[in-house]
């Protein structure tokens, strides 16, 4: 697929709109070439020559008016004509660009709500190996070079192309001798520079892919700005360096080749006028088959082409950047999908949850987890104590459905859980992880994070989780906004939010991985008195970060 076709392929859903915008576009160019055909009149006028000029066709009357009359006269009607042709030109250009417009933003919401979703659709595992920074840079500045594509780079070529064939239909009027030497001569010079387009890509690619690298970076860096701020200061500025400076040489590298295709192509352009012009000059005084009026408005056409030739070679490169960034979106949305188990719909758990001899491993080579049996009986807690690096946390992973064992099954009450529809499976469980996710917002937004629930529902959890007492004495109690991360709350104030959200979804199985680690012995004894009562009757599987709290009953571990 060309970069023309790739680009524009995003705008299908819209095509009525682009369309009819492309339609004025074609009437805009017309009224160009009249507008230009109306200096042959002009000129008779000014020259004293009589009558209209020939090969006028069911033009012929109209002109015959226009040049009734004294000259001051016919100067006069032919000056508001064109002023007229000038409005009526400008009005049709800005009905073709808002259509055209109109339907790359919608096109560009649909790319980017489908690519957020397909984010969502993507197994953890792809996390792991695709960094999030990367992740960012094609959502948001693919998808901005994609956009600037479409209206800078296809609409502009669309409308110069449109623009260059009217111009050769009022050159072919004026001397279709004079336009056949003109297209034997322009193609031979198109060829000098149609190189540059496929190399042009091919830098861009490199050129988007090293700030993919760079925006990675600077995630990485904002995530753990605490530890660098203390560790890695310096070194991470020469290591950033290194990246923005690869990022720079590959960026110049396409812009110097870009800036190499305007003044080439005006270059050629200007060669193969001056060659034209001689030709014309000879017609005129030697061979006497070319009349000057006719002279002046092929001249004017072929000149007039200079600008729309300029401004394609321009939209081609964002064409080429456009049709880069597309792929590198494409790449994302061809990524394999979570597979999301079964159709079956997911009853409840009625016995239990089993985990029969299960291996797993994240890079298919180094297991991280080597035939675990684990039974995690209904409406008991069951808790995986054991030194950091266990993999307690990717069994609850497993447990909770983000991965598939690579040997061995779990099972709930008996039947494999990829039997079972995934989103139903965990619309069942809740899972409070050991570092707690929080969104800029309130702390009410965040309570509430997709639920539908009441205010009593939302205090009463937070109350069961500790949470309720320091939320009230916060400036704005549940509407007091929260950063980023959480910040401007304490880690212990964070996981007793997280806390509240998990028992407010009212799961059957509650998976708590650390959950406590941020709180101190006092907050630790009070939230654990909250938890015995919420937590009776669920199935908990608990993950502490050292020994077993006192007073939660364990059925297994």
């Amino acid at each position: 697929m060309t970069p023309f076709r790739r680009v524009l392929a995003y705008l299908r859903p819209y095509k009525g709109r682009v369309l009819l915008g492309f339609l004025f576009l074609w009437l805009y160019t017309i009224l160009d070439g009249v507008s230009v055909g109306l200096l042959s009149p002009l000129f008779r006028v000014l020259f004293g020559q009589e009558g209209p000029p020939p090969n006028l066709g069911p033009l012929r009357g109209v002109v015959t008016e226009l040049l009734a009359g004294t000259p001051p006269e016919a100067a006069k009607r032919i000056a508001l004509l064109v002023v007229g042709i000038l409005a009526l030109k400008g009005f049709l250009g800005y009905l073709g660009k808002v259509l055209v417009v109109s339907a790359r933003e919608r096109a560009m919401r649909d790319l980017r709500v489908r690519l957020y979703e397909k984010i969502l659709r993507l197994p953890l595992s792809t996390f792991t190996r695709e960094r999030s920074g990367d992740l960012v840079s094609r959502f948001v500045h693919d998808i901005e070079g994609l956009k600037t594509a479409i209206t800078d780079g296809a609409y502009i070529a669309v409308r110069e192309a449109l623009t260059l064939l009217a111009y050769l239909i009022v050159a072919l009027w004026a001397s279709w001798r004079l336009t056949l030497w003109a297209l034997v001569l322009v193609p031979a010079g198109a060829l000098s520079v149609a190189g540059i387009a496929g190399r042009l890509r091919r830098r861009s690619l490199k050129a988007q892919r090293a700030l993919g690298t760079l925006g990675a970076y600077l995630s990485r860096t904002l995530q753990g700005i605490k530890v660098v701020k203390v560790f890695g200061g310096p070194k991470e500025s020469g290591r950033f360096w290194k990246r923005a400076e690869d990022f720079r040489k590959r960026m110049t590298r396409f812009e110097y080749l870009g800036a190499l295709g305007p003044p080439l192509t005006e270059f050629v352009v200007g060669l193969l006028g001056s060659l034209i012009f001689l030709v014309g000059v000879r017609m005129i005084f030697v061979e006497g088959t070319l009349s000057p009026d006719a002279f002046v408005v092929f001249l004017v056409a072929v000149l007039s082409m200079v600008a729309p030739f300029k401004k394609i070679a321009q939209a081609n490169l964002l064409l080429q950047n456009g049709a880069a960034a597309a792929h590198r979106v494409e790449e994302v949305l061809a990524l394999p999908e979570e597979n999301r188990g079964g159709r079956r719909p997911f009853p409840g758990i009625r016995q239990g949850i089993t985990v029969e001899d299960v291996t797993f491993s994240y890079d298919g080579v180094h297991p991280v987890l080597r035939g675990v049996t684990l039974e995690i009986p209904k409406g008991q807690v069951t808790a995986l104590v054991g030194p950091s690096g266990a993999g307690k946390t990717t069994l609850a992973d497993l447990v909770a459905g983000f991965y598939r064992p690579d040997e061995g099954r779990i099972y709930v009450d008996g039947i494999p859980l990829e039997r079972f529809d995934l989103e139903d499976y965990r619309r069942h469980i809740a899972v409070v992880p050991q570092e707690v996710i929080l969104f800029p917002g309130t702390v009410w937004e965040n309570l509430t994070y997709g639920l539908e629930v009441s205010r009593e529902e939302a205090m009463e959890a937070a109350k069961r989780a500790g949470a309720d007492a320091f939320i009230r004495r916060l400036p704005q109690g549940y509407e007091t906004p929260i950063g980023e991360f959480g910040y401007g709350l304490s880690g212990g104030q964070r996981q007793r939010i997280a806390l509240a959200r998990a028992l407010l979804r009212d799961p059957e199985l509650i998976i708590l991985d650390e959950a406590l680690s941020a709180l101190d012995s006092e907050s630790e004894s009070q939230v654990l008195a909250s938890l015995r009562e919420a937590l009776a009757g669920r199935t908990v599987l608990l993950l502490p970060i050292g020994s077993l709290p006192s007073g939660l009953r364990t059925g297994s571990g």
